[in-house]
Order: structure tokens, then C-alpha cells, then sequence
């Protein structure tokens, strides 16, 4: 189990408002101008996406404090975790133009095109991780 308030946890959460800081621009310029094939663009996706999911694994296995107690015991913080940011942060950690992405063999050209443009559209719910951000700032 991880203490929340250590160095580790703490250069954490930089790194997660890091990247939800460039992914609050990063996600209006995908829709607005599209998804560049340029592999550092892709590269960013891939590591935001393990970032994300890494994150969910690590609330799991970091206490919390309540009123003045830390509490560690990982039964106590999975539940406390699964009530409070657990579903927002699993709905901005799926990678789902991913999973979708793979799932478009027989379709004619003209559906792949107008499925590729609407993929960027799902990169939408991971602007829902600068609820995360605002916590960390405060």
C-alpha cells in the first residue's frame, strides 16, 4: 500500500495534471482539426492511455485520510475508491477509439472514413479527468 501523502504519490498526481493539463488542449484540437498521424502525437495517446489505467490500479493500492487517520487497509480502500473517483476515472481511462478501432474489417471505405472522423469524438470523456486536476490543485 501507498502512504497518499508520499514522494511518489505526490510526483503522481504532477505527472496526472501534467498530462490532463496537455490533454485539455490536446482533445478540442483532435476534434477541431482532426487526429494526426505524426508518431509522437500517437506515441502521447499511447503513454496518456497507460498513464490513465495505471492510475486506476495505483487509487486502488493507495490509502486515504479520514478525518485525521490515514486509513490503509486495501479492503477499506478499494470500497472508499469505487464511491468516489472510481467511475470518473475509468470512464477517462478506456481507450476506446482503440477498442472500436480494431473492430472496423468488412466495412466499405466510405463507413471507415466516416468511422474514423467520429472517433475523435471519443476522446471526449477524458476531459472528465480535470475533476481529478482541480482536487490536485486544491
Amino acid at each position: 500500500m501507498l502512504l497518499p501523502d508520499s514522494l511518489f504519490r505526490y510526483c503522481w498526481d504532477l505527472l496526472l495534471a501534467i498530462t490532463t493539463i496537455l490533454l485539455i488542449w490536446r482533445v478540442p484540437y483532435t476534434i477541431a482539426f482532426g487526429d494526426s498521424d505524426l508518431w509522437y502525437w500517437f506515441a502521447f495517446n499511447k503513454t496518456t492511455d497507460a498513464i490513465y489505467l495505471i492510475d486506476v490500479i495505483l487509487n486502488f493500492r493507495t490509502g486515504y485520510v479520514e478525518d485525521t487517520e490515514v486509513i490503509m487497509d486495501s479492503h477499506l480502500v478499494a470500497k472508499h475508491y469505487v464511491k468516489s473517483w472510481f467511475i470518473v476515472d475509468v470512464i477517462g481511462s478506456i481507450p476506446v477509439e482503440y477498442i472500436i478501432s480494431f473492430n472496423t474489417t468488412g466495412i466499405s471505405s466510405v463507413e471507415r472514413k466516416a468511422f474514423k472522423a467520429s472517433v475523435k469524438y471519443m476522446k471526449v470523456p477524458k476531459l472528465f479527468r480535470v475533476t481529478r486536476l482541480i482536487k490536485f490543485v486544491q
